[in-house]
């Protein structure tokens, strides 16, 4: 039997692929790169907006035509969302997130270990925690989760320590809301962190997106003791509108945020920043899109995801007035090339420097730092090497292997 897995959305669905292909090698099947070969074809879908929701039924209609014969498993937030509707675009089998374990044969659970080699990519990503206890005002992914649900350290460790031995010795721990890992088993992100740092032969220790509101004095000092903790984090900000984020009910100011960013770069000047950014969220005026300009400028991010607000049925922010179209489209363009313009700023930060780095596929290596670096000449083949920045540009670094 073979089988293919497509994911979209977030780090924790890449990480949910990975371990189903894992169980399902258990189980007897090949693990193929084309939906065609497969015989079940899994697909693990986003909703977090309109426009994941759009891609999702639009890769449904493409994997059924792609191979109309083979069982066609469809799981995930927007199968959560619709149900048996998407029957009607092609699934065989419709599960939501707390059925993924019937497709390997199992009963419920959140997580998937990964136990042996990566079926599609070449960095592990671990899924230590679920769900999301949160209220922001605009998002549907609480509902579609359900409550926080956190692994045992001891199970998250032991996975770790199995990639280590298949060759991984960069990890990434990723979560629906990884900041609140522990609160339901009485433990914390910066115990299991503390553990996982502790690993012998972890080289490098990443996350993947926190809230800011989450990050403790006591996390940031793991900074200061642990030298295979990645000097990057992806810090959501969502708005630099004081009005704007007390509607969308997040637990924080922009000098809470701005404060953070300073005591992370205390420890190091060229700590990574990242951010997600919302562009017309309701009622957003003139005066809130140009706090969250000054933002930009005052944090000097290492990369801006931005992204329009999406109207979510059952949450709060549903209700407000909305932006014209044509404000949000004109106000993502000023964002853009602020974003741009920050990222810039800060890779010129690393010319001429020596860095360790990751080689990644397709003649690329990453820094510890989350930046990218496309490498010239020749490319030993080896898992890190050291590399000499010689240009910079707002998407990433150009350089050599020394």
């Amino acid at each position: 039997m073979k089988a293919y897995l497509f994911y979209l959305g977030c780090r924790v669905n890449q990480s949910e692929v990975e371990g189903i292909a894992s169980k399902l090698r258990e189980i007897g099947y090949d693990i193929v790169d084309s939906p065609e070969e497969a015989e079940l074809i899994v697909f693990n879908t986003c909703a977090v907006t309109k426009e994941a929701e759009r891609k999702s039924r639009q890769y449904i209609r493409r994997l059924r035509r792609a191979n109309p014969k083979a069982r066609l498993v469809v799981t995930g937030c927007y199968a959560e969302l619709v149900g048996e509707g998407l029957v009607e675009l092609g699934a065989d089998v419709v599960l939501g997130n707390k059925e993924k374990a019937k497709i390997v044969g199992g009963n419920f659970s959140s997580f998937f270990p990964i136990e042996e080699r990566l079926s599609y990519h070449s960095r592990p990503f671990v899924k230590v925690q679920d769900g999301c206890d949160a209220n922001c005002s605009y998002c549907i992914i609480r509902v579609l989760r359900g409550k926080s649900l956190s692994r045992p350290v001891q199970e998250v460790v032991a996975e770790v320590q199995k990639l280590i031995s298949l060759g991984y010795d960069e990890i990434t721990i990723v979560g629906v809301h990884l900041g609140s890992y522990g609160r339901d088993i009485g433990s914390s992100l910066k115990e299991l962190v503390e553990n996982l740092l502790r690993i012998k032969n972890l080289k490098l220790l990443r996350f993947g997106s926190i809230e800011p509101f989450d990050i403790t004095d006591d996390f940031i000092e793991l900074y200061r003791r642990f030298d295979n903790l990645a000097p990057h984090l992806h810090l959501p900000l969502q708005s630099g509108s004081d009005r704007i984020l007390s509607l969308m009910r997040r637990p924080y100011n922009s000098q809470k945020y701005l404060e953070l960013v300073a005591k992370l770069r205390e420890i190091r000047d060229d700590f990574n920043i990242t951010t997600d950014i919302m562009v017309g969220f309701p009622t957003e005026s003139e005066e809130d899109f140009l706090e969250t300009v000054e933002m930009i400028e005052k944090v000097n991010f290492g990369r801006v995801h931005l992204f329009s607000y999406s109207p979510r049925k059952g949450t709060d922010a549903f209700a407000l007035p909305r932006v014209p179209e044509e404000v949000i489209e004109k106000r993502m363009g000023v964002l853009k090339n602020k974003a741009a313009e920050s990222a810039l700023k800060f890779n010129r930060n690393f010319l001429g420097k020596a860095l360790d780095a990751l080689i990644l596929e397709n003649g690329k290596a990453l820094l510890p730092h989350y930046v990218e670096v496309l490498l010239s000449g020749d490319i030993p083949k080896k898992r890190w090497v050291k590399v000499l920045i010689e240009r910079a540009s707002p998407s990433g670094l150009s350089g050599r292997v020394l």
